[in-house]
């Protein structure tokens, strides 16, 4: 969907567990202008369940009271496992922010590529496992999350975007065109391509 055609979203899809950021995305959100906070809405996606690697209903408990001032601003949609429903959201929104500090641990995750294979543009952190699929400004964005505040980092590189949607939808077509990388009809052949050079 072309980005001016999408609703006023920013998207989390993942686990809601601390090593994804997701504090330091709700603090950013509420330092964002108010115009812009008065605009937009934020929609957080995913398991809280332990049993589903979240961090369980303390944690989600402590992530709402830490947004009580702005609860009308976000909206907790919960776990969503039908690939159906989940393109639907990275179709409606016109941003797909994924947080994560996992340093250590954090393979590459579905969920950008995902919203990318939709043209939804992404901002990620900037852990090394993006390195190979975000290109900074291009095909998305990324923050620095390793800085003394990095939710003053992320709202910066926030709020910039938002006041130029023109790069978040040139952002949306670059990731568009390389989520085709990850499509199973692109890994399919790759996969044909290594096992006849094996023979």
């Amino acid at each position: 969907m072309p980005l001016e055609q999408r609703e006023k979203i920013i998207l989390f899809v993942g686990r809601v567990h601390p090593e994804k950021g997701l504090d330091i995305l709700l603090d950013a959100f509420a330092k964002m202008p108010s115009e812009i906070l008065e605009a937009w809405k934020l929609y957080v996606i995913g398991p809280a369940e332990t049993k589903y690697g979240g961090g369980g209903d303390l944690y989600l408990a402590a992530l709402k009271r830490r947004s009580h001032e702005f609860a009308d601003r976000v909206v907790w949609i919960g776990p969503l496992f039908n690939a159906s429903e989940l393109d639907h959201f990275y179709r409606r929104a016109a941003l797909f922010v994924y947080p994560s500090l996992a340093d250590r641990g954090e393979a590459c995750p579905l969920a950008p590529v995902e919203a990318m294979a939709q043209g939804c543009p992404i901002l990620v952190s900037d852990l090394e496992c993006f390195s190979d699929v975000v290109s900074d400004g291009i095909n998305g964005y990324r923050f620095n999350h390793l800085t003394p505040q990095p939710s003053q980092g992320l709202q910066e590189k926030l709020t910039a975007l938002l006041y130029q949607p023109e790069k978040l939808r040139m952002a949306g077509l670059e990731a568009y065109k390389k989520a085709q990388d990850y499509s199973l009809d692109r890994i399919a052949e790759l996969y044909l391509q290594d096992f006849a050079s094996l023979l």
